[in-house]
């Protein structure tokens, strides 16, 4: 009897930049594969916002407050939702997290 495992992961590059003409951040970043149909959610205790990637996975939030936030990613199955906490969005400074991958 022959098992055979599949693993099925998607990539995730997110990037955080702030404006310094109206005080506001954004947060862009790509998620793949585009089989996981993600959508991706940025909130904190104040503020909701969402975003639905292009076809290649690319995706902008615009217009946030400085503060601290965390990112949803809410895949279809098989794929698995992740989220990522705690991240601080300056103004003036942009800030960089580092690529996620999203398991089966």
């Amino acid at each position: 009897m022959l098992l055979i495992t599949a693993v099925i992961i998607a990539v995730i590059e997110l990037k955080l930049k702030c404006s310094s003409n109206n005080n506001t951040c954004e947060i862009e970043g790509i998620v793949k594969p585009h089989e996981a149909h993600a959508t991706i959610e940025a909130y904190n205790n104040s503020d909701t916002t969402y975003a639905i990637p292009e076809e290649d996975g690319e995706f902008k939030i615009r217009g946030l407050n400085p503060a601290v936030y965390s990112v949803l990613y809410k895949a279809a199955a098989p794929y698995r939702d992740t989220v990522i906490n705690n991240i601080q969005i300056h103004t003036w400074r942009n800030t960089n997290l580092p690529l996620i991958t999203l398991h089966h």
